[in-house]
């Protein structure tokens, strides 16, 4: 179970959702927006064999694929930080926008391309089928409980600290998935 909790903890990189996120998106739809990623996780977590029977691939095969799309994402947390979104008006908090206005936050930035990332979905679907629902369930919950408490309290503190965080998680990204894509060759 550690692995997994591992495996969705650098999926998820809590500091990179907290400063892409960083004063743009109400509390109350960043908390629903979790909710529903971690809801999605575990689905996939769950499904996972039926995923792959679908797809025509085996475990290991899909383990090397999720490292590679794992350390695709760990280079690029590595090279060029968090990615930032563009400060828009109807995002920011505190301002006096409509819940329609609010609400369409959610979709983009929250759901899409914040929390419902590509190495988020492989990783759930990795875990589900290596270790079973229950660890991609807990690792999923408690990285994106991490996330959401990253995103409150990254207004205390520096952007810079956070970057050097985002970057140190992608760094262990970046272990994390060497070991899956070696292990997942090793076992084809």
């Amino acid at each position: 179970m550690r692995s997994g909790l591992i495996i969705l903890f650098v999926a998820v990189n809590p500091p990179a959702v907290a400063l892409t996120l960083w004063a743009r998106v109400d509390r109350t739809v960043l908390a629903a927006g979790l909710a529903m990623t971690g809801a999605l996780a575990v689905v996939l977590g769950l499904l996972s064999d039926p995923i792959l029977d679908l797809l025509s691939v085996n475990p290991a095969t899909f383990r090397v694929t999720a490292g590679a799309v794992l350390g695709l994402a760990a280079a690029t947390w590595l090279s060029r930080g968090p990615r930032l979104l563009p400060l828009e008006d109807d995002l920011v908090t505190g301002e006096e926008t409509r819940d329609a206005k609010r609400w369409s936050a959610l979709i983009v930035p929250v759901l899409i391309p914040t929390l419902v990332t590509p190495q988020l979905v492989a990783a759930s679907i990795a875990v589900g089928v290596d270790e079973g629902v229950l660890p991609a369930a807990v690792g999923a919950i408690v990285a994106l409980g991490l996330a959401g408490a990253a995103a409150v309290l990254v207004h205390r503190g520096r952007p810079g600290v956070w970057s050097v965080g985002v970057r140190l998680v992608g760094l262990v990204g970046a272990v994390v998935a060497l070991g899956m894509v070696v292990d997942g060759v090793k076992s084809v």
